[in-house]
């Protein structure tokens, strides 16, 4: 079963004296036997079992494994054959001491694909095995040193593997203890494994069936093997399952519970990713806040507007409610009103008075560049009134109280414009620009009123227009489509009047907007720049916290890695624990900065606003952090020896 032919394993070269640990040893295992690895200390037993056990690689020779040529297995292949073949007794045991005997018996199905439940009960039954069923929950660290050998036995036998290597199982143990390990190690063979010793002690060389003894790196005596006991394999678990969302969960326990047992490194680390997180939240929400804040603004100013109409020079193309209708269709725009001022006498009574009447089709005629108006009593006009021709007119405040008197309620009165009769619908509240007393001083009132724009032209017709103000407006839906919009109505209405470009005007009510969102745009820049800077350094945190957790915890990387765990398992492990500390964070920072922003609504009375893809990209940034900042160091726990680490320890 093991071939071993001419095997050798030196170490130092070049300027260095070569040092050889194990020299040109030809040695056969069969199955099934029970054999000591014997000489003094420094004889090569722990270098030759390890090589064995794929801890180690020959530097010369050729070593056999079931018929396999074990040169030509890689990394990965060895941890596949340590995880179903090979179980170890280590000669420091190392057991992980916070957990209990069962987690640590059970530590080597993990990278068998074996399910949680499955495994532990796995593990319990081996306990029972070997005399320790009432010691699965107490932790290892607690245990006598034969109950830690046994636990390490039960540990070694959890994957079923043919062969069981044991460094120096009894040479820390007292007497008493010596002998039960010693029988849990002779039960073995009976049962089909084959056990391998490495030891020095005599009561170790009684017990085995063949000793094997070295000096100096050489084997000086290899008797024939005997006749080797069959038997049957203790019950294995099923085998690997391969499923890598079932070995990352695994990985995401097991990482949770690593963090949990360092808990201020683990919470610093998530705390910096948090406030990078809630850096980036904040900001991208006080940025949508004013964007939000500035449109409305805009749209009170009548900045999402675009007015079209005939040009000056060509009277007698004039824009239509048809047309307004047909600019309505378009994609980009909310809706459209057609307008036209025509400056009549409006009459109650025995009192009259000039204005400037506005005829409109639409219910947004309240918004104007700097006119912004709301109703005092009454009603606004609404696109239902041009539609039925209703006589209706809203006035203006200084219209009322020259018609009406200071304070007088008009609405539901008459009033007469150029002898026909209209309802008073509502009143304009004063404005509060031209209400000032500079421009009453000034003699400058706002005599206007509004009335519908289809009432106004059946009545008037266009003699009584003023030139050119036959106007349609369009308001678009999101300022950003501003510029766009106004090309295509000025594409749409040379199409309609069929005439050239020249002969429509078309104007976009305030060029104010792309300035302000170049500036806008430029400081979220800025702001996003510093809450992702602040989230990289919280993942400079996390490498420094994984750093430090792949020192502190070589012992327990090399024990995973000669259990059976590949490199690529151990770099699953620590970035998924760095993942986690980042999703943390990300959580944690996503609750900063929603309170911060209701904070700063509720108590500064700033603008913030949180869009949909605001936390998603938070999570996406802080996962994506977490993978970054567990690169390096998944690469250096990865790379680990166990050997060169075990044997330190």
């Amino acid at each position: 079963m093991i071939e071993l032919q001419g095997v050798s394993r030196d170490y130092g070269g070049g300027d260095n004296e070569r040092l050889w640990a194990v020299r040109d040893v030809t040695l056969r295992i069969a199955e099934g036997e029970f054999v000591c690895l014997a000489g003094p200390s420094g004889s090569g037993k722990s270098t030759l079992l390890n090589i064995i056990g794929g801890l180690d690689m020959p530097t010369a020779g050729a070593y056999r494994f079931s018929g396999t040529n074990t040169a030509k297995l890689d990394a990965d292949a060895w941890a596949a054959l340590r995880r179903d073949a090979i179980g170890f007794v280590f000669q420091g045991v190392h057991l992980m001491d916070a957990e209990t005997a069962r987690v640590n018996v059970a530590l080597p199905a993990t990278y068998r694909g074996l399910r949680r439940d499955a495994a532990n009960r796995r593990a319990e039954e081996l306990l029972r095995e070997l005399d320790l069923g009432d010691k699965a929950d107490a932790r290892a660290g607690d245990l006598s040193g034969g109950e830690r050998q046994r636990v390490a036995i039960a540990r070694a036998l959890m994957n079923g593997p043919r062969v069981i290597l044991a460094d120096e199982p009894t040479s820390a143990l007292d007497a008493a203890h010596s002998d039960e390990v010693l029988d849990a190690l002779a039960a073995l063979p009976k049962r089909g494994h084959t056990v391998v010793v490495a030891s020095h002690d005599a009561a170790v060389r009684a017990r085995t069936e063949r000793t094997v003894e070295l000096r100096d790196g050489h084997v000086v005596a290899a008797p024939e093997a005997a006749a080797a006991p069959t038997g049957q394999f203790a019950p294995a678990p099923p085998p690997a399952s391969g499923s890598s969302p079932q070995r990352t969960a695994q990985a995401a326990r097991e990482g949770a519970h690593a963090l949990l047992k360092r808990p201020l490194a683990a919470t610093l680390a998530a705390l910096s990713v948090a406030i990078g997180a809630w850096c980036v939240i904040t900001t991208l929400g006080l940025a949508a806040g004013a964007y939000d804040e500035g449109t409305a603004v805009f749209g009170w100013m009548g900045g999402d507007e675009i007015h079209a109409r005939g040009h000056y020079s060509r009277p007698n193309i004039r824009v239509t409610p048809e047309d307004a209708a047909a600019v309505e269709t378009l994609a980009a725009i909310r809706r459209t009103e057609i307008s036209a001022f025509w400056v009549v006498n409006l009459r109650r009574g025995d009192k009259q008075l000039e204005v400037w009447l506005n005829g409109t089709s639409g219910e947004f005629m309240l918004q104007r560049l700097w006119m912004d108006y709301t109703i005092a009593s009454g009603a606004a006009l609404r696109p239902a009134d041009d539609a039925v021709r209703a006589r209706v007119v809203v006035i203006s405040t200084p219209v009322r109280d020259a018609l009406f008197g200071p304070g007088a309620d008009p609405v539901g009165e008459a009033v007469w414009v150029a002898d026909q009769m209209f309802t008073v619908k509502g009143v304009l509240a004063p404005h509060p620009i031209i209400s000032r007393a500079i421009y009453r001083e000034r003699g400058q009132f706002d005599h206007s009123a509004v009335a519908p724009f289809s009432t106004l032209r059946d009545l008037l017709g266009d003699q009584h227009l003023r030139a050119n103000t036959l106007l349609l407006r369009a308001q678009v839906e999101n300022l950003s489509q501003l510029e766009a919009a106004a090309a295509e109505i000025l594409d749409l209405l040379v199409r309609r009047h069929g005439v050239v470009q020249e002969a429509i005007q078309v104007q976009l009510n305030n060029q104010i907007p792309g300035r302000y969102w170049t500036e806008i745009h430029n400081r979220i820049a800025l702001l996003g720049s510093l809450g992702a800077a602040t989230l990289l350094a919280g993942g400079c945190g996390i490498t420094v916290m994984m750093l430090t957790a792949a020192r502190g915890r070589a012992r327990e990387i090399a024990l995973r890695m000669a259990l059976g765990a590949r490199r690529r398992d151990i770099a699953r492990q620590f970035l998924v624990e760095a993942c986690l500390t980042a999703v943390v964070g990300g959580v944690v920072g996503a609750v900063l900065g929603l309170a911060t922003g209701a904070i700063l609504a509720t108590a500064f009375k700033m603008p913030i606003s949180y869009e949909a893809w605001f936390l998603p990209a938070a999570f996406a940034a802080a996962v994506t952090v977490g993978l970054a900042a567990g690169i390096v160091p998944a690469r250096r726990a990865s790379g680990l020896d166990p050997a060169a680490v075990l044997a330190e320890e």
